[in-house]
């Protein structure tokens, strides 16, 4: 038995490649207003995590259809990718506000 030969490293895509689970500058400057949520803090512990790669994450899912669970770790923590959409389904973020940036990209 022969064993097959190790798969070559994917190399990295550029930058400026954008990606089918990844918001680039443009639209992340659009998107992050929408996505603000201020909510009070009620006890000292972690600091929040930033939104974007949790919103990568959020992206990444739609877009593979995979579960929650098999969040990739770069989009951060699962448990936080998902707390986070919930969060911004429940304060109305999804909503048709998202429509105009998005409909300019399709």
């Amino acid at each position: 038995m022969t064993s097959l030969p190790a798969d070559p490293a994917i190399p990295a895509a550029p930058k400026d490649d954008p990606t089918i689970w990844r918001a680039d500058d443009a639209l992340w400057a659009r998107l992050a207003p929408v996505l603000v949520v201020v909510k009070p803090r009620k006890k000292p512990g972690r600091p929040r995590t930033h939104d974007r790669p949790l919103f990568d994450g959020v992206i990444w899912v739609l877009r593979t259809g995979a579960q929650w669970g098999a969040v990739p770790r770069e989009f951060g923590p699962k448990s936080t990718v998902h707390d986070r959409f919930q969060e911004w389904v429940q304060t109305g973020a999804f909503a048709p506000r998202l429509d105009p940036p998005l409909g300019r990209i399709r």
